[in-house]
């Protein structure tokens, strides 16, 4: 089974160092199958079930943690294959419950460091723009 207090705690360590501005979390796929596979033996369910469930307990940690955090810091996930890929459809759904959230998800790092860079290109703008007023 994932252990989640762990990823949990790593999170806060990372909100909570000032010189961190987000956390960026690239979600292993060979974790949640990992975890799937050993969920599956202990509940005798499908793999299918069982990736189920487990996805639907990190999203829901995720989104506990985005919520709660007390930093304030955004929370950015990225749904990156790697050696791993993740299982069909996986992936897609993922994103799209984080998403539902209220949890920026990416497919790729470069993705969501292209995103973070225009999102303070604009805010850097704005402060332009506000001082020449």
């Amino acid at each position: 089974m994932l252990n989640l207090e762990k990823l949990v705690r790593s999170l806060e360590a990372s909100a909570a160092d000032p010189s961190i501005d987000a956390v960026i979390f690239a979600l292993p796929p060979g974790v949640l199958l990992l975890a799937a596979t050993v969920l599956q033996a202990e509940d005798q369910s499908s793999f299918e079930e069982a990736l189920e469930k487990q996805s639907q307990i990190v999203v829901e940690t995720l989104t506990t943690f985005a919520r709660q955090d007390a930093s304030g810091k955004p929370l950015i996930i990225v749904l990156q294959p790697g050696v791993i890929r993740f299982f069909p459809g996986q992936r897609e759904r993922l994103r799209k419950e984080l998403l539902q959230a209220g949890i920026p998800t990416y497919m790729s790092l470069e993705h969501a460091a292209n995103a973070m860079g225009k999102f303070l290109q604009y805010h850097r703008f704005n402060q332009q723009s506000a001082g020449d007023s």
